[in-house]
């Protein structure tokens, strides 16, 4: 008897693992890199693995690489309707972006993800927000995308 329920255990342990095949999960406080590819008051930036934010070590930092890998395989963009802020830097206007993660019959799944924009230095907020320019968008709630 214990050796099932220790069998059925690790079987719901290891579950997670066979469903998250076509989802990426992407902690809460986690930077998304990304390169701007479309200025504007609606930026469009791809998501590119180009760094960290800090020069952190540890897993929460190999964490966050590996779901930016995991987001620009799966070739991801961030869409985020920007207005200056008082700091005169681009922020994300209500808290929000969007993640259009596109799927293989063509259609695209887009997340709306509440957090902020910062820049490549760790200051809050993007400087000019003009086309290569790099930024992160941290998250502040857990989500889960499906691709």
């Amino acid at each position: 008897m214990k050796k099932a329920l220790l069998g059925m255990a690790l079987l719901v342990l290891a579950a997670p693992a066979f469903a998250s095949i076509n989802e990426i999960e992407i902690p809460a406080l986690t930077p998304i890199p990304f390169i701007v590819s479309t200025p504007g008051d609606l930026l469009y930036g791809y998501v590119k693995n180009w760094g960290s934010l800090g020069d952190e070590k540890g897993p929460m930092t190999k964490l966050a690489s590996h779901v930016a890998d995991q987001l620009q395989e799966s070739s991801c963009a961030l869409n985020i309707r920007v207005s200056r802020g008082t700091s005169g830097r681009l922020e994300a206007q209500e808290g929000v972006a969007n993640l259009a993660c596109p799927q293989a019959d063509g259609s695209l799944i887009v997340t709306e993800l509440p957090g902020l924009i910062w820049d490549k230095d760790g200051f809050q907020g993007l400087k000019k927000g003009e086309v290569g320019e790099k930024g992160f968008f941290v998250i502040i709630t857990a989500a889960h995308i499906r691709h």
